[in-house]
C-alpha cells in the first residue's frame, strides 16, 4: 500500500506489454542509439506450423533463411522498462530497445530521455496546452476559473456520476472537484491496463473544519448500490493537504472496499489519491464517492 503521490505501476501507461511480437526478419540493430539495451528473448509456445525446421522443403516460401516464418512473428521479447520501447529484434537471442520520444506519459508524470520523472506545470494562460516537458491538462486562456478548466490548468468536473478525465496520476494534472457541504459527488474511472495508469489524483477545496468521506461504490445506475466484498476496487485512498503536512491514510471496511473518512479539517486544498493495491494488467471501471460534511 503506498501513498506517494507519484507512485505507481513499472510498465503501465508507457509502452507497456506483456508479450511484444518481434518481426524476426527485421534486421539487427542499424541506426539505433549506441546506449541501446539489450532484453533477452522470453521462451514462448508456438502453435503447430508456426516454425519450420531448418531443413525445410525449399517450397516453403513463407520461411526465411532461418526456418522463421515472417508472417506469423514466432518470437516475444520481455517487456521493457518504463519509457522504453522495442526498437528491433534480433533472433533467437534478443532485442534491442531504446527509450521512447520525451513527453511521453508514464506513472506520476512523464519520459525524459528514457526516465519516468515527475509532471512540473506548463505556462498557463497562455491558450495553448503544454504536454513536453511541462504538463497542463487543459489552456483555455484562463478567462473565466469557473468553466471546465481552472485558473491552474485543470480540469474540473462538478456533475455527478460524471467520468474521470485523464491523464490524472500526477498533482499537475489533477481533476478538481467542485461540490459543496451536505452534497456528494460520484466519479467513474478505469484503472490498469496499457491507457490509464495509478495513481488517479483528484483536488477539492475543503472549507474549515469541514470532514471528508471517501469510499468506493459498486455503481450508480438511477440509485447507487453500496460497495460490497464482489466490488473490484484494486487501489488504496490517501488525503493530503497541498499545502504539506502528514497524509491521511484511508482504510477498508467491512467488506474490504476502500474507505477514508476525516475529523475536521483545515480550510485549503487537498488532493486525494487513489494507489495501487495489486498488479492490474487489463483494465477495470470503479465508482468512487466523494461527500463533504459539516463540523461536528
Amino acid at each position: 500500500m503506498g501513498t506517494s503521490l507519484q507512485r505507481g505501476f513499472g510498465w503501465c501507461c508507457a509502452c507497456a506489454a506483456l508479450l511484444v511480437a518481434c518481426d524476426p526478419t527485421g534486421g539487427g540493430d542499424a541506426g539505433l542509439d549506441a546506449s541501446a539495451l539489450d532484453v533477452a528473448f522470453e521462451d514462448v509456445s508456438l502453435v503447430d506450423g508456426d516454425v519450420a525446421s531448418e531443413d525445410a522443403a525449399p517450397d516453403d516460401g513463407g520461411l526465411d533463411d532461418a526456418g522463421y516464418d515472417a508472417d506469423l512473428l514466432p518470437c516475444a521479447c520481455e517487456p521493457p522498462p518504463v519509457c522504453y520501447e522495442i526498437t528491433s529484434c534480433i533472433p533467437p537471442s534478443s532485442c534491442t530497445i531504446g527509450p521512447v520520444a520525451d513527453g511521453t506519459v508514464c506513472p506520476g508524470g512523464m519520459c525524459s530521455v528514457g526516465t519516468c520523472v515527475p509532471a512540473i506545470p506548463g505556462v498557463c494562460g497562455d491558450g495553448v496546452r503544454d504536454l513536453t516537458p511541462a504538463r497542463e491538462a487543459c489552456d483555455d486562456g484562463n478567462e473565466i476559473n469557473t468553466d471546465a478548466c481552472d485558473n491552474s490548468c485543470r480540469k474540473i468536473i462538478r456533475q455527478d456520476g460524471a467520468q474521470e478525465s485523464i491523464p490524472n496520476d500526477n498533482i499537475v494534472e489533477a481533476n478538481v472537484l467542485i461540490f459543496d457541504v451536505n452534497s456528494i459527488l460520484r466519479i467513474r474511472g478505469t484503472v490498469g491496463g496499457q491507457v490509464d495508469c495509478y495513481p488517479h489524483v483528484y483536488a477539492l477545496n475543503i472549507p474549515d473544519q469541514s470532514r471528508l468521506r471517501v469510499a468506493a461504490i459498486e455503481s450508480l445506475s438511477g440509485t447507487e448500490t453500496l460497495c460490497d466484498t464482489g466490488t473490484d476496487a484494486p487501489f488504496t485512498i490517501t488525503l493530503q493537504n497541498r499545502a504539506g503536512g502528514q497524509p491521511i491514510s484511508g482504510g477498508v471496511d467491512g467488506n474490504g472496499c476502500p474507505i477514508l473518512t476525516t475529523s475536521n479539517l483545515d480550510a485549503g486544498e487537498y488532493l486525494v489519491t487513489l494507489d495501487a493495491s495489486e498488479d492490474r494488467p487489463d483494465a477495470s471501471l470503479y465508482w468512487m464517492r466523494f461527500e463533504l460534511l459539516p463540523p461536528l
